[in-house]
Order: structure tokens, then C-alpha cells, then sequence
């Protein structure tokens, strides 16, 4: 089976060669044993809640034993992330839980993404020793029985193409957009910690990446939180975490509980999300500057398109907004296409 991942700093996102898909924010945290309870006692029981078991084949008593996703965070972990992805701890967990959720027990072909700034052969050949041949069980809170994810091999692709290609290709890899692979045309990839930016150009032979328009710049949701916690603790006079400004956010419509008192911080959210809007706005007319006139189509993807979309529908002519599976999607197309290619 061919698993797609986009292994965000925010949001993890996963699709397989059938369609199937599971998100769930990309956090780890140790699971301490309580026989007094069992996990699925107060876990909220939505899909992106785990309570993860993971072992090698044949060593159950070398077992770890997590939470993932929005579970973690209710257990007070932190997002954690290495430019290097393959020095990240929780990458293997996040992986693995992604394909026992997807895969069907078989063999799997795994497909990744990189950040444009943190993509390099030297990265790319760590993260493909780290994670091939990977032969674990697993067992999800909820779901029965255990799954076994073994990755059979490993390909790792820009972030930003795989945004682009789910335009052009289907997931088999032919395409479906033979209009959009003739005429120029880029991405804006909004995450949580950056935002990628593609352009591609008709050159003579085709299309390629215009590396001098192509990049990574720390513009991300992340940096609404910020601004956002800042505000709040000048606001109310003492530190809070980015964590319970996010859950607060995302969880409780703007609501943040401090004991008996809820603080409302939509107004300020809302305010803070159109002036980075008009930020990211900003760095993208300079580093493209008069290229845009030449650019046909405009593909903004990302979870963070989500939350900027009402603010970014004006800013670019011939804007179209990507699904936010944009991007695994397109690793697995055009995947396909390079398997079909080399035949």
C-alpha cells in the first residue's frame, strides 16, 4: 500500500492510495500506566484522540506506550520539532500511528514531504535511513486488534509540489489538468511554523522550478499565536502558554478559562489574522515581484489557508484555495507518475 504523510510542525496529515485520510496535530507525550483507569475512559473518543501501544515484531515487552494528537495535548505536551526531521523523536511515533490508522497490514511504499528551506540530499537520505524497513505493531485505543506497519521504501519530496501536482494529477498518477501543467503557475503553502513558496515556469522543455522564487520563511499560524499570547499576557498580567492559547482558539471559540473568569480573545484573533494576512501578502509581492503578472494560477494550501482564507480571497489574481490534504495527495500523484515514468 502507498501512504502519503505531511509531517507539519502544526498538523500531521495522511492519505493512502484509496482516498483514506486521518489529521491530527503533530504531538507526542509518554503514556503513564494507571491500571485504576483505561484510556479509553476519557479520551473525547473523536478520531484524532489516540492512545498509541507500539512494539517491534516480536518484542511486546519493549513496548511505547503514548499519546498522540489532541490527546497529548490534553495530557500537557508541547509541540517539538528539529529543522532536521530526521533528529525529531516523535517522528517515528507520528509516522507509524499515521500508517496503522491507514494501511492495510501490508508492505508500505511511504511518501514525505520537507519544508523547502529544510529539504537537502543529506536530510533526505537520514530520514529515508530512519525510516525504512520499519517493522512495528500497533495498537490503537478503540480500534480492534493490532496493526503491523512495515515501510517497504521511502521517497521524500519538496513541499509546495506535492500542493501543485494534486492540481494537475490524479492519485494513479495521470493527469487531469493537462491545462494547468502548460502555464506558469505557484503555491503558497501556509503550516504552522512557515510557509512554503513555489513558482514554476515554462522553460523550453516544460515546466520547472523557479529556485530563485522558491523558499521557506517562518510566516506560519504559529505566529498568530504569538502575537496573540502577547497580547493576552500584557492583557491580564501574567505569562500563559502558547498552548492554552491555541486550545482556547481551536477547542473553545475564542474562549480562554481562567478559573472563574472566561476571557474572550476572538476580536484580538481576528485582528491579528488580517495584519498577517497582509504580512504574508507583503513578502510574497516582494520576493516575486513583477513575475506575478506572468504567474497563471495561484494555489494557496495548508491548514493555514483555512484560518487566512477570508483575509488572502482578494490579495492575488487567479487565486484558487487547495484542499488542506493538498499536499499529501499530490506526493502520492506524482509519486505514481515517477513510478510510471521510470517503467
Amino acid at each position: 500500500m502507498r501512504i502519503s504523510d505531511d509531517i507539519g510542525f502544526g498538523i500531521n496529515k495522511s492519505i493512502n492510495d484509496k482516498g483514506e485520510k486521518v489529521a491530527f496535530p503533530s504531538v507526542v507525550i509518554e503514556r503513564i500506566n494507571n491500571k485504576n483507569r483505561s484510556a479509553t475512559s476519557f479520551l473525547g473518543g473523536q478520531e484524532d484522540d489516540y492512545s498509541v501501544v507500539i512494539w517491534e515484531e516480536n518484542k511486546p515487552q519493549e513496548s511505547q506506550s503514548i499519546y498522540i494528537g489532541d490527546a497529548a495535548l490534553s495530557e500537557g505536551a508541547i509541540r517539538t520539532w528539529e529543522d532536521d526531521a530526521s533528529k525529531n523523536d516523535n517522528l517515528i511515533p507520528i509516522i507509524v500511528t499515521s500508517c496503522a490508522i491507514l494501511g492495510d497490514n501490508t508492505d508500505i511504499d511511504l511518501i514525505l514531504g520537507l519544508p523547502l528551506d529544510f529539504y537537502s540530499d543529506e536530510v533526505v537520505e537520514d530520514l529515508k535511513k530512519k525510516l525504512k524497513n520499519i517493522n512495528k505493531i500497533v495498537k490503537i485505543a478503540g480500534i480492534k486488534g493490532t496493526k503491523r506497519v512495515k515501510i517497504n521504501s521511502v521517497s521524500v519530496f519538496p513541499q509546495g509540489v506535492g500542493a501543485y501536482y494534486s492540481i494537475a494529477l490524479n492519485l494513479d498518477g495521470h493527469i487531469k489538468n493537462a491545462e494547468f501543467l502548460k502555464a506558469s503557475g505557484a503555491i503558497i503553502d501556509i503550516g504552522y511554523r512557515t510557509i512554503d513558496y513555489l513558482v514554476m515556469s515554462k522553460g523550453k522543455k516544460g515546466l520547472k522550478v523557479r529556485n530563485n522564487l522558491s523558499g521557506s520563511e517562518e510566516l506560519g499560524i504559529k505566529k498568530i499565536y504569538e502575537k496573540l499570547q502577547n497580547n493576552t499576557e500584557a492583557r491580564i498580567g501574567k505569562k500563559i502558554s502558547i498552548s492554552k492559547i491555541e486550545q482556547a482558539i481551536i477547542w473553545n471559540n475564542g474562549k480562554l478559562e481562567m478559573g472563574m473568569e472566561d476571557i474572550d480573545l476572538k476580536n484580538d484573533y481576528e485582528d491579528i489574522c488580517s495584519k498577517h494576512a497582509k504580512d504574508i501578502i507583503s513578502f510574497i509581492k516582494f520576493k516575486w515581484q513583477d513575475e506575478l503578472d506572468y504567474i497563471k494560477n495561484i494555489g494557496i494550501a495548508g491548514g493555514g489557508s483555512k484560518v487566512l482564507r477570508q483575509y488572502l480571497k482578494e490579495s492575488f489574481k487567479n487565486i484558487v484555495f487547495l484542499d488542506e490534504y493538498a499536499n499529501t495527495y499530490g506526493y502520492l500523484a506524482y509519486q505514481a507518475l515517477s513510478d510510471r515514468r521510470n517503467v
